[in-house]
């Protein structure tokens, strides 16, 4: 059985349907399995999806998950994601 290791969610929007389950989901994982977490959103992203982001942070620090938070200037588009690649790359493979 593979096991996930890392997520990253770079302008992560929360779908509203998923949002009733989210918590469940998380809570569904054993600690020992729990991958590593990286969040980033630029400041002027779409106000939903930046608000369903901070939501989601808030969500992994209630719980005591640990995860890295990123809230960046920038938007949801190509110039912001390609402004943070080398950040992102150092990130997953800093465990290799």
């Amino acid at each position: 059985m593979g096991v996930i290791r890392a997520i990253g969610a770079h302008s992560l929007p929360v779908f509203w349907e998923d949002v009733p389950n989210v918590k469940r989901w998380i809570d569904q994982i054993p600690t020992e399995f729990m991958p590593r977490v990286y969040l980033d959103i630029g400041d002027r992203d779409r106000p939903e999806v930046l608000k369903s982001a901070i939501w989601f942070e808030q969500i992994l620090t209630e719980r005591g998950i640990p995860h890295e938070w990123h809230l960046f200037s920038g938007e949801h588009n190509e110039a912001y994601w390609q402004s943070h690649v080398e950040q992102y790359l150092r990130w997953y493979a800093a465990v290799w």
